[in-house]
């Protein structure tokens, strides 16, 4: 999910959010919280765990990582390559940014100790 985008762009954003509403199926009619609040935890095969996932308007998405069993940030730090200019401030904040392809790939720890992934926003970027 961090890496497809940032490599094959918009067919990865694409590759990722079929997999996603296929587990978490999605209707364009109801209200947004009434979509969230029925989806029940995704296991993916590498043992992490999807909570929610929201697909926005375009190549926008939403999804929420738990924090049990814990994806390291230093793990999604050396497979986005964010960028580097940034890293400090990153780490104070608990937010990162990385982009390619015209995709956007942003992850945060919201946990205390601020090691573990549990968000992630997978965007097109504009163009210029």
């Amino acid at each position: 999910m961090l890496t497809q985008p940032l490599q094959s762009g918009a067919d990865g954003f694409d590759h990722v959010t079929r997999m996603l509403r296929a587990q978490f199926p999605m209707n364009d009619q109801a209200p947004v919280t009434d979509q969230i609040e029925l989806q029940k935890p995704l296991k993916l095969r590498d043992g992490y765990i999807v909570l929610r996932y929201l697909q926005l308007e375009g190549r926008h998405a939403l999804v929420e990582i738990d924090s049990s069993p814990c994806f390291p940030v230093e793990k999604a730090i050396a497979v986005t390559h964010p960028d580097s200019s940034r890293l400090d401030q990153s780490r104070n904040s608990g937010l990162y940014l990385a982009t390619g392809s015209g995709m956007s790939v942003g992850f945060s720890s919201t946990d205390a100790k601020r090691v573990c992934v549990t968000a992630l926003e997978i965007a097109e970027t504009p163009r210029r």
